[in-house]
């Protein structure tokens, strides 16, 4: 090949390069104008102005569970007299039936009977019936240490900390990984999906067909307007919630790809769907399915081990991490996850574009 040819070969790659730019930015621009005729920027502002206020001003910043004991000694020898005497009257109780009703008219009350002697001890509790486990074993311990003070036995052991100087995060703020889970997640994805079947009921993705137009072109438009939208919606919530959080790049490099994988795998499913009304049961079932991991925050069980695999699960424990923790190898392994996992859904969501929706005969 001559000189000159190399060069025309090389101007017309250039102006093909430019060409794909150009035909990628008037998609964008169509894309964003779609995204604020249907009020989907006014909902992601809205949402997040709303879940914003309320971990500001409404959640409080610790949530203390507190009971209110009331005890009494039927103990051999009253070995409790010594502490009930040191004990607010009103929580003293000298007979069974009075202490039971009085459980049961305080929602919050728990209560203790001493019984039994220091060679054979025994106590009754009675609690409300909506303990958790862990309460119930502490509980127990409680009561044991007691006994053992009454009896003069040893103490138990001294549990060993070992982060002394942890602080335990605050309530409200708890939820900012939550809902980067569940909310900004899953508005990618349902919002991906309600523009590409709004695009072939309104005609838009038949004339798309006939157009030079590339599948990956049309999937990098609205991924790029909803990459947006979320990053809005990130930037409004934790702006609100918490503004000295937003100066945490790794948080971006976390959540936006779980975001983007999302909003690439509504598009890929949307395409096997005809319209909104049919999409709706799977669009169920991938929100039950992400919304998944909140159970972890709450009761942590190794049966749900298995939600590891899922993105929601690396965007609300990596962010997390960046937030209270600081866990380098968490936040390494989450951002890792959430690139794969976008690159992943981006592959072959604009396969599935391809031959399930763009390559269709009108």
């Amino acid at each position: 090949m001559s000189g000159s040819n190399i060069r025309e070969h090389g101007r017309e790659r250039g102006r093909g390069r430019a060409s794909a730019l150009r035909r990628l930015a008037t998609l964008i621009r169509l894309d964003a104008k779609h995204a604020l005729r249907h009020k989907l920027v006014h909902v992601t502002v809205a949402l997040a102005l709303l879940f914003g206020a309320l971990i500001a001003f409404v959640l409080p910043e610790q949530l203390e569970h507190q009971s209110h004991d009331l005890l009494l000694d039927a103990s051999e020898g009253g070995r409790f007299a010594a502490l009930l005497d040191a004990v607010d009257p009103s929580q003293v109780f000298t007979q069974r039936e009075a202490l039971r009703e009085a459980v049961a008219e305080e929602p919050s009350a728990l209560g203790i009977v001493f019984e039994g002697s220091s060679e054979a001890p025994r106590a009754t509790v009675y609690v409300q019936g909506n303990e958790s486990p862990e309460r119930l074993a502490l509980i127990d311990t409680g009561v044991d240490a007691m006994w053992r003070g009454a009896a003069g036995s040893p103490p138990l052991p001294a549990p060993t900390v070992l982060d002394p100087g942890a602080q335990k995060p605050a309530f409200d703020l708890m939820f900012l990984p939550i809902l980067f889970a569940v909310d900004l997640c899953l508005l990618g994805f349902m919002f991906g999906a309600v523009m590409v079947l709004q695009d072939k009921q309104s005609g838009i993705v038949a004339l798309y067909r006939v157009s030079p137009g590339r599948a990956l072109d049309y999937l990098l438009a609205k991924l790029t307007v909803n990459l947006g939208l979320s990053a809005l919606n990130l930037l409004i919530l934790v702006g609100v919630a918490a503004p000295a959080l937003l100066l945490e790049p790794r948080l971006y490099a976390i959540v936006l790809p779980c975001c983007a994988g999302m909003t690439a795998l509504g598009m890929g499913l949307a395409a096997f769907f005809r319209d909104i009304a049919q999409f709706f049961y799977p669009m169920a079932a991938v929100g039950l399915l992400a919304a998944t991991p909140m159970y972890v925050v709450f009761s942590p069980s190794p049966g749900l081990a298995w939600t590891r695999w899922l993105p929601s699960y690396h965007a609300l424990f990596g962010a997390e991490a960046v937030f209270f923790t600081k866990d380098a190898a968490v936040i390494a392994a989450s951002t890792t996850y959430s690139l794969l996992f976008a690159a992943a859904m981006i592959s072959l969501s604009a396969l599935a574009l391809h031959r399930r929706l763009l390559s269709e005969a009108p």
